[in-house]
C-alpha cells in the first residue's frame, strides 16, 4: 500500500512539474521579449 502511494505521488509530481515548466519558460520568454520592445 505504501508503495503503491509513493508511485502515485511520483506521478503526480512529475505531472505537474512537466506541465508547469514549459509554462513557466513560456511566461518569462514573454517577458523578456516585451522588456526587450521597450
Amino acid at each position: 500500500m505504501r508503495s503503491f502511494l509513493e508511485d502515485e505521488l511520483h506521478f503526480v509530481i512529475t505531472r505537474c512539474i512537466a506541465v508547469s515548466l514549459p509554462y513557466k519558460a513560456h511566461t518569462h520568454h514573454r517577458r523578456q521579449h516585451h522588456r526587450m520592445i521597450l
